[in-house]
């Protein structure tokens, strides 16, 4: 599986980052076979200013099934991402 993780107008931490590809790979683990790729984009669109403003899109390419695109807005990175992986674990399931 290829995973591709972009920050846009975020500067996380390095270890951050380093957990956020941890735990995104051990979430699609258990597809390996069937996951193909997964790209995640996190974005700051409120900029400076504070509150749920982290834009996750996450997009998940896998054999036989069409390309799933989740979108999450929440306050902090990592939050927000755990929340995209969980939809998007959900809705491979189906």
């Amino acid at each position: 599986m290829k995973l591709d993780i972009r920050m846009r107008h975020v500067s996380p931490p390095a270890e951050v980052l380093a957990d956020l590809r941890r735990r995104v790979a051990g979430a699609f683990a258990r597809f390996g076979p069937w996951v193909r790729a997964v790209n995640i984009t996190v974005e700051d669109i409120n900029g400076p200013k504070g509150g749920a403003d982290k834009q996750v899109r996450l997009r998940l390419r896998a054999r036989a099934i069409p390309r799933i695109v989740i979108e999450h807005v929440g306050v902090e990175t990592g939050a927000a991402v755990a929340a995209a992986v969980e939809r998007a674990l959900q809705t491979l399931v189906r």
